[in-house]
């Protein structure tokens, strides 16, 4: 009896559970289909929508100078590349947002004022760092493997959507996009362009920098043997005027108040900053010399780049602190402000 009673009971819930489960089951199966059908839906809007982001800097092209090969290219397969080149993938967004800016900026400025110095052929800018701005190919999967690692996907689109949540934006003074220079550390304070290029520009004047100490390059240190010290100095002047005494071999500095040295004599012949920092190689003009041990000379340099207009790791540090990319790019670039360009390169709005 007890049995017939348990199995009665197994039946009866079989009965009223297994068409549940099997129906569940289904509906997971149907809900499943569903999502996936909504994903690709929602990709396929998110593709309208980047393309419609882009919709100006797609239709801007220009000749680019790639090693030896000029090649034409519209800004949004440009920028991603100068973005990879310039500034770390791992930086918050909004500082790549605003370094997206500024390199759309100088190569606009870079059109309407086109190099002269024989290197560029007939291209707008090249792919030389200390003639315009670096580049590497991040569309190409292999080069973006080779330079993010496993990491590739996730920069790769990160850097792209800087490009596209700007799409047209740049900064413009005067009604025209500015010249956007932009270095890695700036030391805590950014130079005056009249300081280090020797032309006054208006809205490259020195500000502040905080927050840049964290940097790993904001401090370094070069060390010589006398001789070869001397020997880098000479080309420079005429070395037999340098005389015996190394630390004399530099003389009459002058400084900025960022810090960076303006110019010097050196063997009796005045030399500006920049050609004393590549003529000894360091990472900045902003640097003190010491004699160690009677042998060798120690250089203690702050910063790394020429030091006009945005910092990176300043835009960074501001970032970081819930600055917006505009705030920065305003802050950087003094009296110029953030508008918006349509493919014609014109204006169509001052302020944003």
């Amino acid at each position: 009896m007890k049995k017939s009673i348990l199995l009665a009971c197994i039946l009866y819930l079989f009965n009223v559970f297994f068409p549940v489960l099997f129906y569940s089951k289904r509906e997971i199966v149907k809900i499943e289909e569903k999502n996936e059908q909504e994903i690709a839906e929602e990709k396929t809007e998110d593709k309208a929508e980047n393309l419609e982001k882009n919709a100006y800097d797609a239709n801007i092209t220009f000749k680019v100078k790639v090693g030896e090969k000029v090649e034409e290219m519209s800004m949004d397969e440009y920028l991603p590349g100068v973005l990879a080149a310039e500034m770390p993938a791992s930086f918050p967004e909004e500082a790549l947002r605003a370094q997206a800016v500024a390199a759309r900026s100088f190569i606009l400025y870079r059109i309407a004022h086109p190099a002269t110095d024989g290197v560029h052929d007939d291209a707008a800018l090249c792919t030389t760092p200390s003639h315009c701005k670096g580049y590497v190919n991040i569309l190409d999967p292999q080069t973006a493997q080779s330079l993010f690692g496993a990491a590739a996907d996730i920069y790769v689109e990160k850097l792209c959507r800087a490009v596209s949540d700007t799409d047209g934006e740049v900064m413009i003074y005067d009604g025209a996009p500015i010249l956007a220079a932009f270095h890695a550390i700036s030391g805590g304070m950014t130079e005056n362009a009249c300081d280090v290029w020797g032309g006054n520009v208006s809205y490259l004047t020195s500000v502040e920098s905080p927050g840049e100490e964290v940097a790993e390059k904001f401090r370094s240190v070069v060390e010589y043997d006398i001789a070869t010290y001397r020997d880098k100095l000479a080309t420079l002047c005429d070395g037999n005027a340098l005389g015996d005494n190394a630390m004399e071999y530099i003389q009459n500095i002058e400084r900025s108040e960022a810090g960076g040295i303006i110019s010097a004599t050196v063997g009796g012949t005045v030399v500006k900053g920049s050609a004393l920092r590549t003529a000894l190689e360091l990472n900045s003009t902003d640097f003190t010399v010491e004699l160690v041990d009677d042998t060798i000379i120690r250089i203690s340099v702050t910063g790394y780049g020429h030091g006009v207009g945005m910092s990176q790791y300043g835009a960074r540090a501001m970032a970081l602190e819930g600055a917006g990319y505009e705030e920065i790019l305003t802050h950087y670039y003094t009296g110029a402000v953030l508008s918006k360009i349509d493919e014609n390169l014109v204006v169509i709005q001052k302020e944003m």
